[in-house]
């Protein structure tokens, strides 16, 4: 298993947080495009400016998924990172909200 994470802009001033949703959101899935129909399962898209659902000055709501690891060490000093509450949604069914470091490709838990 993988696992790809979405990001969220706020587009239109406005964050869609509930029970699967937050800024950031990470499923674990086989591959790119089982994360993508899990996603979407959840209210996630893609190219919301174009689908005319998200504004043009903000631009589109969902990027992703950018497949990422965990790690247990940061390869440089967080001194200019915030951790960032992320939903995890796992293969299995469990479901988790975590504060975690995202650097780049890989993430990092408090």
């Amino acid at each position: 298993m993988k696992l790809y994470l979405f990001d969220q802009n706020n587009s239109g001033g406005g964050w869609v947080i509930d029970d699967n949703l937050d800024q950031f959101v990470a499923i674990e899935a086989a591959d790119e495009a089982s994360a993508l129909t899990a996603a979407e399962a959840m209210g996630i898209y893609l190219n919301g400016v174009e689908k005319d659902v998200d504004c043009e000055c903000c631009g589109d709501r969902w990027f992703g998924p950018t497949e990422v690891k965990i790690v247990t060490k940061a390869a440089w000093p967080l001194n200019n990172f915030l951790p960032r509450e992320t939903k995890f949604h796992y293969a299995d069914g469990r479901r988790e909200t975590k504060e975690c470091y995202h650097l780049g490709k890989e993430i990092l838990f408090l």
